[in-house]
């Protein structure tokens, strides 16, 4: 007994130190957005590469409207943003800061940005431009009538889907359709081993061989 004890310990010792040293950045959702789900006339371009990433008609959603929160990234990292499709008349953009990344006037695939983002709220924004540049802030001001529903893919892929209006809120999220991924995720390093862990576990293990064998002699 005392010698199994021992030598668990020892493997112990060594899944502990040869956990995760760090972790790569995340993208989460903060605030209190509204649930709610993609209806039947969602239906943009790019509609098949759009469902290759599990999201279509009933897919459930995170709606933002202003104030209330928006993409969080956990830390500092790359970010890239794809316009993946659209259904919409208006022209609508995706600014950075306030840098225009992209329109919704190309074909879905064919806009893809990548810049360096810091830790907190994403600072993207949609713009409608037609109707005089009304904007959409993640986190920030949103012009009433605008909203962006947000679809988790997974934690370091999200798709905004933005509704510009339109002159009314019809609710189908699909006038500019933009995927936010972390391009190149760090690989989580390994603590490497204390040298001397290998005398440490040696010892560990002679203890209990020690063990053993008394506990044996005394039964004899």
């Amino acid at each position: 007994m005392l010698g199994r004890r021992i030598l668990g310990g020892a493997a112990l010792a060594v899944s502990l130190l040869s956990v995760s040293g760090a972790s790569a950045a995340t993208l989460s959702l903060s605030g209190s957005g509204t649930p709610g789900v993609l209806t039947s006339n969602f239906n943009p371009s790019g509609l098949a590469a759009i469902n290759a990433d599990g999201i279509g008609v009933g897919t459930a959603t995170t709606v933002f409207s202003g104030n209330t929160g928006g993409l969080f990234l956990s830390s500092n990292t790359d970010l890239t943003f794809t316009f993946m499709g659209k259904e919409a008349s208006y022209t609508n953009q995706l600014l950075f800061g306030n840098t225009v990344l992209f329109n919704n006037n190309g074909g879905p695939g064919t806009a893809s940005v990548t810049v360096n983002a810091n830790a907190g709220l994403v600072p993207f924004s949609f713009q409608a431009v037609t109707p005089g540049n009304l904007g959409a802030n993640n986190g920030g001001t949103f012009v009433p009538g605008l909203q962006i529903a947000f679809v988790e893919v997974s934690d370091i892929v999200y798709y905004a889907l933005f509704d510009d209006g339109g002159g009314r809120m019809d609710g189908d999220f699909d006038d500019m359709v933009v995927r936010i991924s972390d391009p190149d995720p760090a690989p989580v390093a390994a603590v490497p081993l204390p040298a001397a862990l290998p005398l440490f576990v040696t010892g560990l293990c002679a203890l209990g061989l020690l063990g053993w064998r008394r506990k044996r002699k005394a039964a004899a």
